[in-house]
C-alpha cells in the first residue's frame, strides 16, 4: 500500500499540534518612509512656444552651462535656461521700472 501525500491541511494541523515547535512572534510591521517630495511637473499645454537663433559661440556658453548643471543633477534643458534666464530679466526689468 502507498502512503499517501500529505496535504497542507495535514501539514498545518501537525505544526500546531506539536509543542516543539514554537513560533516566534511576528515582527511588528515597519511604517514605510513617506515617498519623496518632488515638485509638480508643469502643463506644457499651458505654454507659448517661440523659437529663437543664437550665434555659435552664445549656444557654446549655453552647452557649457547645461552641462554643468547636469552634472549636478539640475534642470538642464535649453527651454529651462532660456525661461530661467528670460524670467531674471523681465523681474529686473520690473524693478528697474519702478
Amino acid at each position: 500500500m502507498s502512503r499517501r501525500r500529505p496535504s497542507l491541511m495535514d501539514i498545518l494541523e501537525e505544526e500546531q499540534g506539536s509543542p516543539e515547535l514554537e513560533r516566534s512572534p511576528a515582527p511588528a510591521p515597519q511604517p514605510e518612509p513617506p515617498p519623496p517630495v518632488v515638485a509638480p511637473k508643469p502643463n506644457k499645454a499651458d505654454y507659448i512656444r517661440l523659437s529663437i537663433t543664437v550665434p555659435p559661440d552664445m549656444f557654446e556658453r549655453l552647452q557649457a552651462v547645461s552641462l554643468q548643471r547636469r552634472r549636478n543633477k539640475e534642470p538642464y534643458t535649453f527651454c529651462h535656461l532660456a525661461r530661467q534666464a528670460m524670467l531674471e530679466w523681465l523681474d529686473r526689468l520690473e524693478e528697474d521700472s519702478k
